[in-house]
């Protein structure tokens, strides 16, 4: 099995979020997630999630896109993205 091509397109790695002018601080937020992977035949399974935890899988062939919005309380945060093949990704990011 070739390795796979993960890409995280949002959150970016050392963001901060919500990205909007606020007076306040928030407690929670809903944070959109984007992500994509190449791998060539199938079928093929990964999983993604926030924090070490799954909250997501699905089974592809070839290629996969991804795109969802969670609500995430305040406070540092990582997203991961990880294939059958050994392949990973993720990205650290704070909601404040």
């Amino acid at each position: 099995m070739s390795q796979s091509s993960i890409k995280i397109v949002y959150p970016v790695e050392g963001g901060t979020y919500p990205v909007a002018e606020s007076d306040g601080l928030v407690s929670s937020a809903y944070i959109t997630v984007s992500f994509s992977m190449t791998c060539a035949g199938g079928p093929h399974k990964i999983k993604w999630g926030f924090d070490g935890g799954a909250i997501g899988t699905t089974t592809f062939y070839d290629q996969c896109s991804a795109q969802f919005t969670w609500d995430l309380s305040a406070g540092g945060h990582s997203f991961h993205v990880a294939a059958d093949d050994g392949s990973k990704a993720g990205v650290q990011f704070e909601v404040a």
